[in-house]
């Protein structure tokens, strides 16, 4: 079985633009906490977008 490099990012590409970034998880738990404690106040300041759901679930997968 191949082993892979450890610490080493990919990233990933569509059309020949990068779209995500495959990297290993470093994240300790202070820091998920920092993020959380930034990112959940600012989310409840912005609206939801109101706009009624106009597609299924199984939609995309025709």
């Amino acid at each position: 079985m191949a082993q892979w490099p450890r610490a080493q990012a990919f990233t990933v590409r569509s059309h020949d633009r990068p779209v995500a970034i495959l990297a290993p998880d470093n994240a300790s738990r202070e820091g998920i906490g920092a993020s959380r404690r930034v990112l959940l106040p600012r989310l409840a300041t912005q609206p939801a977008s109101g706009e009624p759901r106009s597609w299924g679930r199984e939609e995309p997968y025709d």
